[in-house]
């Protein structure tokens, strides 16, 4: 305790020290705190101070009686007094309009204000429920390029095989009708028939076996040009569910700065009507399928059709897709795969990441699991089931029924972050002409009647060099954005900032200060007056 405040506490009961002459250094050591035995003497009071000791503990008085005006006024402080100086600085709107002094503006005002705080915490919360959900925008944009990439071209003949090789005798077309679509009205196969074993029926494929079987590739394709230069010698071969197929572009290096179906990929096709068998469709023709090079054509599920004597208009637009990756549901309840990640673990490598090869893949390991093999065209280390198998595995009907293109239904294939797709738009017209037709004839020896019911002329090509972009963009770009919309509405409907919430906080701060201080001086002075009470009565004892 300092020596000022011990001013107040220098005692002396009866006047002990006046009267009895008390030793000076006795109060002086009671006065600089050194004994305290006569704090709580509450009778006759005089200050102990000596002649020689006064000008040394005025100063200390006149502090003293500062201390005691502040603490006064600290403690006679009222929290209106507060409310009135917080409502004259604060900054928010209509705050400095809320005096009880006028109650029913205050209240008009109060209920304003009200109304504003509780639609600003409505706000506050649908904001932050969409800020979780993680919300985005899908823009879409076309630029005009001055190139643009091709994309490779998948084509098959619907009836690839050589019926001579494929279909000698009716017992093999037998079998191959209770593999078609009218599988279903087409009585089983009788496979104790010797004729089935001894023509290789139970003996697993190869590609060895489609490519013997195939068409001549000559005979089929008779021209392929590409802005008018020959690329027939570019074709590759791929074998698919169809039998022999061709891609074209496989390498994704084709580039064209030229438009209109008079340029980019043109192909003359002889279907062979006369010597060919039909695959797994009950069809015959030419099925084309455009595709981004990097990815597998699944042309059984992809693709357009185009009838024998037929020329086709197909026109392309490409389409870039960038999708928002985790935690973005980019598809709905889905999340989209990125690719280009460095934990990305792909599930058809070697092959590129795609959907058609991530079903494939799929529907492939279910088929090897349920019949131990898989059919034709399937990319991987698998066996190819035999005839005998592959009848057995999905067109017995003693066996439940499963198709190759269900079972992909199932798998978990996720759309990749990064795709591009290229949209067609086919029209068609006769073929040939009859001026055509007669150069046809004398070109490759074919009468025009075998021209009309075989021949193809197909054309893919860009009618504009200008590529759609689609893309994702998130609401929130960052948490500046959420901060400017909650700022936004703050200012709109109570004119407030940043600022004005500290405001806020000190003045509750101070709230609470003052409440404490008030406690605080109500249990010092009943502790006060209990003292006394036991002073008295020891006094009296």
């Amino acid at each position: 305790m300092a020596p000022w405040s011990l001013l107040h506490y220098c005692w002396v009961i009866n006047g002990s020290y006046a009267n009895k002459g008390s030793d000076e250094d006795d109060c002086i050591d009671f006065l600089m705190g050194k004994n305290h035995s006569y704090v709580r003497w509450h009778r006759q009071i005089q200050i102990c101070i000596t002649p020689e000791y006064k000008s040394r503990f005025a100063y200390l008085g006149k502090m003293e009686n500062k201390m005691d005006l502040k603490k006064v006024k600290e403690n006679n402080t009222t929290f209106l007094e507060l409310w009135n100086n917080f409502k004259g600085s604060c900054t928010m709107h209509g705050v400095g309009h809320m005096s009880f002094t006028l109650r029913f503006r205050c209240v008009i005002w109060l209920a304003a204000f009200g109304i504003s705080t509780g639609y600003l915490l409505y706000f506050l919360h649908e904001e932050s429920v969409a800020y979780n959900k993680r919300p985005f925008m899908t823009s879409a944009s076309v630029k005009s390029v001055a190139s643009i990439q091709f994309p490779a071209v998948t084509f098959c003949n619907m009836s690839p095989y050589n019926k001579s090789k494929v279909a000698p005798d009716p017992r093999d077309s037998t079998y191959h009708m209770a593999i078609s679509p009218l599988s279903s009205i087409v009585g089983p196969v009788n496979w104790s028939d010797p004729y089935y074993q001894d023509n290789g029926y139970f003996r697993s494929r190869t590609n060895s076996d489609i490519k013997y079987e195939t068409l001549d590739k000559s005979r089929m394709i008779l021209m392929v040009m590409f802005d008018q230069k020959d690329v027939i010698g570019d074709l590759e071969e791929k074998v698919t569910r169809y039998g022999m197929c061709y891609t074209w572009n496989a390498d994704g290096s084709a580039t064209t700065t030229s438009t209109g179906n008079a340029m980019n990929f043109v192909a003359l096709l002889n279907m062979n009507s006369d010597q060919n068998y039909q695959s797994i469709d009950s069809s015959k023709g030419l099925k084309a399928a455009v595709h981004n090079p990097n990815e597998h054509p699944a042309i059984e599920d992809n693709g357009f059709l185009v009838p024998p004597g037929r020329m086709a208009l197909a026109k392309l637009s490409k389409t870039t897709h960038s999708y928002l990756g985790t935690p973005y549901k980019a598809f709905g309840d889905d999340f989209c795969l990125d690719t280009t990640a460095d934990d990305f673990v792909n599930p058809v490598h070697p092959s590129p990441y795609s959907i058609n090869a991530c079903n494939q893949k799929c529907g492939a390991d279910s088929t090897y699991q349920r019949c131990g093999c898989v059919p034709l065209g399937i990319i991987g280390n698998y066996t190819i089931c035999s005839h005998y198998q592959y009848y057995q595995c999905f067109f017995n009907a003693s066996s439940s029924r499963m198709t190759v293109s269900s079972l992909p239904g199932a798998c978990n294939c996720p759309q990749p972050c990064q795709q591009t797709t290229y949209d067609v738009s086919v029209s068609y017209a006769l073929f040939p002409s009859e001026e055509a037709g007669s150069f046809l004839e004398s070109r490759f020896g074919f009468s025009k009647e075998y021209v009309k019911e075989n021949f193809i002329e197909l054309h893919i090509y860009f009618d504009h060099l200008k590529v759609h972009d689609v893309k994702q963009v998130p609401v929130y770009a960052s948490s500046k954005d959420l901060l400017a919309n909650i700022g936004g509405q703050m200012g709109l409907l109570l004119g407030a900032s940043l600022m004005s919430l500290l405001e806020i906080a000190e003045f509750f701060v101070n709230c609470v200060v003052l409440l404490t201080k008030k406690c605080w001086n109500k249990l010092s002075n009943l502790n006060k007056v209990y003292n006394v009470k036991e002073y008295g009565n020891t006094h009296q004892n």
